[in-house]
């Protein structure tokens, strides 16, 4: 077939997205002897749909996985979706608010009917946006963290580290989201710096009238549960108040005066208010000290009715009174204006509440030493290794993670409680009564954190806790792409499980990308607009483009800065890359597209296909190179430089001045095939137009790997004279604004294909001998110059005497505004900086005028 004159991805990328599952072609096969490489993918919520940080990670996750399966690796990509509790349940029950419905009043099990309903309808979005980027996964393996082989996974662990004792039940201070209703992690609660204030109150010491103790809090609210208040035992100030106690202002009760070392002599008064219901630090101080825990703000964020006058009020309106009453008795110190960080629900954006509740826990730290030691002993290699540092940081303070969370989706917790003897059943499959008394039981009702399942992901995506042939073969994974932002909440919680059931790691290494920022290196968020809907881009440029625009900022360790500029450039690129099949296509026989792809038997003579191929073998070395270590930016930058420069604007240039068609072909063939992890759809695409059969696949096609036989110095350093002289002859005509079109005559020193020259560069040129008037260029390799006539030296004196004097005046001008006092009191500073970058612009483009009149 001919190809198309325009290049229009839109007109074939479906296709070969629906024939690459449709196909099969990527079903992971156990191949004993051949090497393994397995992945899994970082399960996108049901939720969702793919943004741009999703395209970054897969186009990443997809080069890796296609650059293996072109080496000959049985290749396992395992794809699918995180059932998302919290978020999937927040969704469906604004749904039904919408239609003055509540999930309450619907009942646990309608509504989870309800929610898989939803999941049936919209959770398939991320599936038809990865086929339709592109994602070279093995789709007979998708998996869906409630599924049943992974439900089944789930209890058994649950119940394993129970029967370990790793698991257990009690009283803990956890974040409570008012707004979800449900306790969230450390990881879950983001904190941000808001203005607020710290007020500091008078605690009167009981039997001295008169006398005050100061305490100062951001949360004066929490003052109605304080039942202590903390000194240092070492604090001179207060010797004397050892085993005393003040009397609570507005409640009217004593409490103790404690010893503790959480009160800092140093810092403010020395003394602190204990509140053990609701703080930390406070509910650790209150076991050391058996202090009463007394709950003044219950799940609706409310006074209870152990806040007295106050009960029933909003959290923030009881402070507002509580404040209002204390200054009325006198018993407000002072206020000041203080920075606050406020604990937030990263789903809901609720200001958390800290409070003692009934959760399930993991013990932690046991599972973290194991982890830890993994990557210190480089089982687990984290890239880029600054993330180390972060990991261990975290797991060294490891707390023991509430897995509990109070929701209907999910898997719910498999432990049952009998109220007539007080048991509580762990099992692994539903008990039909007390094995103690023999009575009724009721199922806990809260279901586990996501993150509890998806921990699971590397081992019982493939089959455990069944010894299958999928769990033999591809694991330990091989590899881990995935963002920062899900280091701990996600990647430590696998190191620690897969550890702990596995006795392996669950994957050898570990690559941490970066966010996809704006134009502007923002992060692109909802509320800025400056969200890019990467099915809308690709939509409109084609994925290939996306892909390399995405890859080309994707150093390792940085962020990638996204722009349309950098889009169009990469679809620029595609086109040429079509063009430049077009032009081959019709010049030569295509049916050879697939047969040699190397030097031997391809009748290899001419000079520029000596360069080719070693200028190919060396590429190949490099994108090799760059893909094995996560260098996704140099691979782009290799390959494009190959295709762009080397392929496109040299050897073709001269195989067309040849009139030489042998292995242009061949060369052609291999290219796409360095291509291909980077753009695979035109890869595919012109590999089919080009002749090859149409049950077979690029992506099945070896991989070129660096052939030491296959370089040869010397075809490139006499290729790389050659370019230098066309190189100067074009820039002495630029550089003295000479017509294109207008034949020059030079003189050199060293012997080139002067046919070339005059194509590629509009320059007859002669050995020896010394051009009269002109340009002349040295360098190592040769003395060149060119005969100019002498009207258009003129000209060309002229316009440079003129564009020297209005530069002059430019650089006098931005000097004189940044050395005026006034100007730069009252200019921005925005202003004043680019008056400075283009003073500097004058400065060298006048150095470069200067240099071309000789001065």
């Amino acid at each position: 077939m001919q190809l198309e004159k325009v290049y229009e991805p839109q007109r074939f990328e479906p296709h070969w997205a629906q024939w690459w599952v449709e196909s099969g072609i990527y079903h992971a096969k156990h191949e004993p002897g051949k090497p393994v490489f397995s992945l899994v993918i970082p399960p996108p919520n049901v939720t969702g749909s793919l943004h741009m940080g999703h395209m970054l990670e897969h186009t990443e996750i997809d080069v890796t996985v296609r650059w293996h399966r072109m080496k000959g690796f049985s290749t396992l990509w395992l794809p699918g979706t995180d059932h998302a509790g919290i978020a999937t349940q927040m969704i469906v029950e604004r749904q039904l608010a919408a239609e003055g419905k509540s999930r309450r009043e619907m009942g646990r099990e309608a509504f989870e009917k309800r929610v898989w309903s939803w999941k049936e309808e919209s959770g398939g979005t991320i599936k038809r946006q990865m086929v339709q980027l592109g994602a070279s996964c093995d789709w007979s393996r998708e998996r869906f963290t409630l599924d049943p082989g992974l439900s089944r996974a789930v209890r058994e662990v649950f119940v394993s580290l129970h029967e370990k004792g790793l698991i257990y039940r009690g009283e803990y201070m956890v974040n409570w989201c008012p707004g979800c209703q449900t306790a969230i992690s450390d990881l879950e609660t983001a904190h941000e710096e808001t203005a607020g204030h710290l007020w500091h109150i008078r605690y009167e010491v009981v039997g001295e009238p008169g006398r005050y103790l100061v305490v100062a809090t951001t949360r004066p609210e929490t003052m109605l549960g304080d039942t202590a208040v903390a000194i240092n035992a070492k604090d001179e100030r207060y010797q004397d108040l050892h085993g005393r106690t003040v009397r609570l202002p507005l409640m009217d009760r004593e409490i103790p005066i404690i010893l503790d070392d959480m009160a800092d002599p140093e810092f403010g008064t020395g003394v602190v208010k204990i509140t053990p219901a609701h703080d930390l630090n406070d509910f650790e101080a209150g076991r050391r000290h058996q202090l009463p825990m007394i709950q003044v703000i219950n799940n609706e964020a409310k006074i209870t009715d152990a806040g007295g006058d106050y009960a029933g009020r909003d959290r923030y309106e009881a402070r507002k009174r509580v404040v209002a009453d204390l200054e009325a008795l006198g018993l407000l110190e002072r206020t000041e204006e203080y920075k606050v960080s406020l604990g937030k629900c990263s789903r809901c954006k609720t200001v958390i509440e800290p409070l003692v509740s009934k959760q399930w826990f993991v013990t932690t730290k046991p599972l973290a030493a194991r982890a830890i030691a993994a990557v210190d002993a480089k089982e687990i290699e984290i890239i880029p290794e600054n993330w180390v540092k972060t990991w261990n940081e975290w797991m060294h303070n490891i707390r023991d993670w509430c897995i509990s969370r109070q929701l209907w989706w999910g898997h719910r917790i498999p432990a049952w409680y009998c109220d007539a003897c007080g048991e509580t059943v762990v099992a692994r499959e539903d008990p039909d009564a007390c094995p103690k008394c023999s009575g009724a039981l009721r199922q806990d009702q809260d279901v586990l954190d996501t993150w509890f399942s998806s921990g699971l992901w590397p081992f019982s995506t493939l089959g455990w806790p069944e010894q299958t042939e999928d769990l033999k073969a591809f694991y330990p994974t091989s590899l881990l792409i995935t963002g920062f932002d899900i280091l701990f909440f996600w990647v430590a919680r696998m190191a620690m499980l897969g550890i702990e059931f596995m006795g392996e790691v669950p994957f050898k290494q570990v690559y941490i990308h970066g966010l996809v920022r704006d134009a502007d290196k923002q992060k692109m968020s909802k509320t800025k607009g400056n969200v890019i809907d990467p099915l809308v881009v690709t939509e409109q440029y084609g994925t290939d483009a996306v892909r390399m625009a995405l890859l080309s900022g994707a150093a390792p360790g940085t962020d990638i800065v996204f722009t349309v500029d950098r889009i169009e450039s990469s679809r620029a690129f595609a086109n040429k890359i079509w063009n430049a099949a077009r032009f081959i296509q019709m010049n030569v026989d295509t049916a050879a597209v697939v047969e040699g792809t190397g030097v031997e038997g391809t009748g290899v003579t001419s000079l520029e296909d000596r360069w080719i191929w070693s200028r190919l073998n060396t590429c190949a070395a490099e994108m090799n190179r760059a893909i094995e270590t996560f260098r996704f930016h140099e691979a782009a930058q290799i390959v494009w430089h190959f295709i762009y420069d080397d392929f496109c604007d040299w050897y073709i240039e001269l195989k067309k001045i040849r009139n030489d068609w042998n292995n242009i072909m061949a060369v052609f063939e291999q290219t796409l095939c360095l291509l291909h992890p980077v753009m695979p759809f035109i890869t595919e695409e012109l590999w089919h137009q080009l002749g090859a059969a149409a049950e077979e696949s690029i992506s099945l096609r070896p991989y070129p790997q660096y052939d030491a036989a296959r370089n040869d110095a010397a075809a490139e350093r006499e290729i790389g004279v050659l370019q230098a002289v066309v190189v100067a002859c074009r820039g002495i005509r630029a550089d003295l604004s000479l017509d294109p079109k207008l034949p020059l005559e030079g003189h050199i020193s060293a012997v080139v294909d002067f046919e070339v020259v005059r194509r590629l560069a509009g320059v007859t040129l002669t050995v020896g001998g010394v051009a009269t008037t002109g340009a002349v260029r040295s360098t190592p390799d040769f003395d060149l110059s060119l005969d100019v006539p002498l009207a258009q030296l003129e000209a060309q004196h002229k316009r440079l005497e003129k564009e020297r004097e209005q530069l002059q005046k430019n650089v006098a001008n931005s000097r004189r505004q940044l050395t005026d006092d006034v100007f730069l009191g009252k200019a921005p500073q925005k202003v004043v900086d680019s008056i400075r970058l283009k003073l500097a612009e004058y400065e060298t483009q006048l150095a470069k005028v200067e240099a071309g009149l000789g001065l």
